[in-house]
């Protein structure tokens, strides 16, 4: 088995085999591995008792609730500082940590634990701590069960696997296995979970929440621990002022450990976390963001202090992976024309279905629809450099306020599917403006037309752009009203983006023929 850490507990009622079921394991299938072996996460000093099997594990009656609050708060700062300072770093350097019951244990069965609490208090702060990779349950018949251990009565047997099924989370990762099988029959079921664990990529340190509604996400992100899940929010790239906004706030409650108290969520398709399996660091995790084009979404990578690694690209409809394709290509062939301050992200990875770029940290911008001069300067050098008539050069094709990211001193630019060394004369131009335009509600029908007369950003834009480009800034009227019929036939009119599109054009067409 691949050296991956996790955190491993097995659970389930008294008789259904844990201690077997982790001997064999240990002695199996986790032989090669480092293994910390344990029953107490915390690190904090407790009572200490014998090691003999506990046979009557409700024989002792509960604390009162003062105590019980104060052994509840004690274990649960215990069970934090366990999981940062012994588990955590142990996992981080590749070993299995195997716990026998653990925190939802407690949950289960506070009697045994000698609680008298709330039962749903148990489970609520549980949902804030650390939780296990895998939680593997054995269940079996409660008669079954009684005949090898009578240790608990059938009614309590069947309670406490009701709860298992029935109260634990959905972000908590888990398997039922059926313990009424014989031992090797049980282990194999574990092996194959602990493969699957392994295989798929979904070792990580975090459950994952989906946003904005877990029966069609739009987003999965990581929910824990806090600096991961905050740095999953940049699979995201705000330009408008509510996405900014939501972005900070998403990003500031993740920071704070809030994350987790949203209801856990399934994590990335099968067939995705298999792509993104070699690319996610061990202890690492990802964040997910679907695409606008059906079959494709973007991955961010990200190790376990949440640090961006790499960006993932995928793609699962024929159209997506010849788009994926197109892009890196163009990226080889076109992106080393570029001048600064404009870079082109670097290719990592590219095959069938799945294109990966180093990682490059970049901050959002507040007026995303302006153009910078530089900016404008660099991409008219870009055109230039072609080796076409005069009316055509190199061209980005998809250039937006979405598509350039600022980094320090540099425009990163991004997403080359449709980027051509036969591009239109200000076509690069015409389309960020246009695009933000349209969807942005900036800059303005009379920013634009001022920009026309060299005035304000926009003109200064075109100045710098067709003084680069060897271009005369006369021309840009022409050119954005080809540029405006023209690109109309791109559009979708059912999608909302493309009705968006369309009526900005036909506005813009119709008052530049007014004016003319």
């Amino acid at each position: 088995m691949v050296k991956r850490g996790a955190v491993l507990s097995v659970v389930g009622p008294d008789g259904v085999g844990k201690s077997t079921l982790i001997d064999a394991m240990v002695e199996g299938v986790l032989r090669d591995q480092d293994i910390m072996r344990i029953r107490n996460v915390g690190l904090l000093p407790r009572r200490t008792l014998p090691e003999v099997p506990v046979t009557e594990p409700h024989k002792d009656p509960p604390y009162s609730p003062p105590v019980s609050l104060l052994k509840v708060g004690y274990v649960c700062l215990d069970y934090i500082l366990g999981w940062s300072l012994r588990l955590r770093p142990f996992v981080r350097k590749g070993g299995w940590v195997v716990l026998e019951r653990g925190w939802w244990d407690m949950a289960v069965d506070p009697k045994r634990y000698r609680m008298q609490l709330p039962p749903s208090l148990m489970w609520r702060l549980g949902r804030l701590l650390p939780h296990p990779d895998l939680l593997l349950v054995l269940e079996a018949p409660a008669e079954v069960v009684f005949e090898r251990k009578k240790e608990l009565p059938v009614a309590e047997l069947r309670r406490q696997q009701q709860l298992w099924r029935e109260r634990l989370p959905t972000h908590q990762p888990h398997a039922f296995l059926d313990a009424s099988l014989s031992a090797s029959e049980v282990l194999a079921s574990a092996e194959r979970k602990l493969h699957d664990l392994v295989t798929t990529g979904s070792v990580h340190s975090s459950a994952m929440i989906n946003l904005p509604r877990a029966t069609d996400p739009r987003w999965i992100l990581p929910q824990a621990p806090k600096a991961v899940a905050a740095a999953g929010f940049r699979v995201y790239h705000p330009v408008t002022f509510k996405g900014l906004a939501g972005w900070e706030i998403g990003r500031g409650l993740a920071r704070l450990g809030l994350a987790r108290l949203l209801p856990g969520g399934e994590p990335a398709p099968r067939e995705i976390t298999e792509l993104i399996a070699e690319w996610v660091p061990p202890g690492g995790t990802y964040a997910l963001a679907r695409a606008n084009h059906a079959g494709r979404c973007i991955v961010l990578l990200l190790a376990p202090g949440g640090t961006a690694v790499a960006v993932a690209k995928i793609a699962s409809e024929p159209d997506g992976i010849v788009a994926l394709e197109h892009e890196a290509n163009n990226i080889a062939a076109l992106a080393g024309r570029l001048p600064p301050p404009i870079v082109a992200p670097k290719v990592l990875d590219a095959r069938p279905g799945l294109l990966v770029f180093e990682a490059a940290t970049w901050t959002p911008r507040l007026r995303p629809w302006r153009l910078p001069e530089e900016v404008a300067r660099s991409l008219g050098a870009f055109f230039s450099s072609r080796e076409s008539p005069p009316d055509h050069g190199v061209a980005h094709g998809d250039f937006a306020p979405w598509n350039l990211l600022r980094s320090g001193a540099d425009w990163i630019l991004i997403d080359w599917e449709e980027a051509s060394e036969r591009g239109a004369a200000w076509h690069d131009l015409w389309h960020y403006i246009v695009q933000g335009h349209a969807l942005l509600k900036r800059p303005t029908t009379a920013t634009i037309k001022r920009g026309l007369g060299g005035h304000g950003w926009v003109g200064s834009a075109l100045k710098a752009y067709a003084a680069a480009a060897a271009l005369s800034p006369s021309d840009a009227s022409d050119a954005l009203v080809s540029y405006l019929r023209t690109s109309m036939a791109d559009l979708d009119p059912n999608s909302h983006d493309g009705a968006l599109g369309l009526d900005a054009r036909r506005r813009l067409l119709l008052r530049m023929d007014y004016e003319r």
